[in-house]
């Protein structure tokens, strides 16, 4: 692999294309500021929503065909969130790997880089109150996992559950969800709705 940076490296590839599909890369990567539609540069450039949507398309398959960085990304995300135990915060990703110093200044474009580049497997930047970390479930996904979570519990807390027993469920289906990095974070999430007490056996 380069001895560049991700963020070097899609530096170098902006430089390398021309003033219209730089402008159109950045402004759908929301390099320069907000994420743009395909209407919105549709619109400044005087083209059509669907022309907009065939540039975007042809740089994302020369991306993936000839840009090495493309399928490393998915190399390293997928390297770092194997048998992890805690979750992949976006700050610590260059303390993980030298390769993504710089990045934490650009979570946005990294968010659009793994939709756009990365698809099988897929990986997703969530933004949980003020910090963002990298996981492979969406946001969608997050919600519904909380939901569902706080679900279950509630099914079985009639039965009396132990506090043990409630860590226990949430690893196994956060496992189940395929982020078992995440268990402890939807236990933080649920905290406000989880009461224990003193069994009168102690």
């Amino acid at each position: 692999f380069s001895s560049s940076t991700l963020v070097e490296s899609i530096d170098a590839l902006l430089n390398e294309l021309s003033p219209v599909e730089r402008k159109i890369f950045t402004g759908r990567l929301a390099a320069e500021g907000d994420l743009k539609t395909l209407a919105d540069l549709g619109d400044e450039l005087g083209v059509s929503r669907e022309r907009i949507r065939q540039i975007e398309a042809r740089i994302v398959e020369r991306l993936r065909s000839e840009q090495p960085w493309a399928s490393r990304l998915s190399e390293q995300l997928e390297s770092l969130l194997r048998e992890r135990t805690g979750p992949l915060y976006l700050e610590d990703l260059p303390r993980e790997s030298p390769w993504f110093d710089g990045i934490t200044e650009r979570p946005r474009v990294f968010e659009q880089l793994l939709d756009r580049l990365v698809t099988n497997p897929r990986f997703y930047v969530l933004q949980l109150q003020d910090r963002f970390l990298v996981s492979r479930v969406s946001m969608d996904t997050w919600r519904s996992i909380i939901s569902e979570s706080l679900a279950q519990l509630r099914q079985v807390a009639p039965q009396g559950i132990t506090r043990n027993q409630v860590d226990e469920l949430l690893k196994q289906y956060a496992t189940a969800r395929a982020c078992p990095e995440l268990w402890d974070l939807v236990r933080e999430h649920l905290s406000d709705r989880l009461r224990f007490g003193t069994a009168t056996n102690g």
